[in-house]
């Protein structure tokens, strides 16, 4: 249902939709999804949804030493031909764990990076947690976030 109100929607339908579906941080459940960042122009629109239990992920992961990042997308899932991508992080006890979800029309460097970087706000916003990644990326198929 989000897709198509997307995909049908004006700009100012969009944000209309953002104010919406906004949800207080301190309100929200464990599970309730929420969104994190959003970019609409004409050259790429991101939405970059979590949850409380999706951003504590991220302190169960190994903050002293080098960690894993990882960006899964998933093509031809949605037929209004944006991509679905999951940001994930790997536990200290090397289990994967979902961070953040991310609904994109462009998947490139620049998407990615803003996705981290608004993660890494949120994480600081909400959880008062200092993530210690750099988010650099070196190339559009190569990522260094260590």
């Amino acid at each position: 249902m989000l897709l198509g109100e997307l995909s049908r929607n004006t700009e100012s339908g969009f944000y209309q939709w953002l104010k919406n579906h906004e949800v207080n941080f301190e309100e929200a459940k464990d599970h309730d999804l929420f969104v994190v960042a959003h970019k609409l122009s004409k050259e790429n629109f991101v939405l970059i949804v979590t949850s409380k239990s999706l951003l504590k992920n991220v302190p169960k992961e190994n903050q002293s030493g080098i960690g894993f990042l990882a960006v899964d997308t998933t093509h031809k899932l949605i037929s209004c031909q944006f991509k679905f991508s999951t940001l994930i992080t790997a536990t200290i006890n090397k289990e994967m764990a979902d961070i953040a979800y991310i609904i994109h029309s462009n998947e490139d460097s620049s998407t990615f990076t803003y996705a981290f970087k608004e993660i890494k706000k949120a994480l600081k916003e909400y959880l008062k947690l200092e993530w210690k990644v750099n988010v650099n990326i070196i190339s559009s198929l190569s990522y260094n976030f260590f």
